[in-house]
């Protein structure tokens, strides 16, 4: 056996690998761990494409999209994804919180009998959420930065 297993035998207990599953739903858990990764691709796919699209001149399927057009869509997809990621953090750091112990060694039960996958993920959903989001902001930063059709 492992030593989580003989840890949590020798206390006299088995318990659940997610004993407070049932204070975050399944829904607020997947937008917590992909909420912010979604944004930030849409947002790479939809701004790359508005800008290819205004650089090439007329389309006949979108019509003529000027540079000023398409900056100001740009800007607005953008601000779109700092919201969700956000909210996803938010989504995830509640979550955190929610699944918490209510004793104060909870932190280093998780870590050592390997009880809490609800809050593990919980907390991979704040990290992606703050890694998404600073990779936004970059993007954000080089709109101001760059032009548009490099040039």
């Amino acid at each position: 056996m492992n030593a989580a297993a003989d840890s949590r035998t020798e206390l006299g207990r088995v318990s659940h690998p997610a004993p407070t599953r049932h204070r975050v739903s399944n829904w607020a858990l997947a937008f917590a761990l992909l909420g912010a990764p979604f944004a930030w691709s849409a947002h790479m796919l939809v701004n790359s494409a508005l800008v290819s699209v205004a650089c090439k001149g007329a389309n006949p399927l979108f019509g003529a999209l000027t540079l000023e057009t398409a900056f100001i869509l740009v800007v607005i997809v953008s601000v779109v994804t700092l919201v969700v990621s956000a909210a996803a953090g938010y989504v995830a750091y509640s979550a955190w919180i929610a699944t918490s112990g209510d004793d104060e060694e909870s932190h280093y039960s998780v870590v050592e009998v390997g009880e809490g996958r609800t809050r593990f993920l919980a907390m991979v959903g704040m990290v992606f959420s703050g890694g998404f989001f600073a990779a936004s902001i970059f993007d954000v930063i080089a709109l101001f930065m760059v032009p548009l059709c490099g040039s």
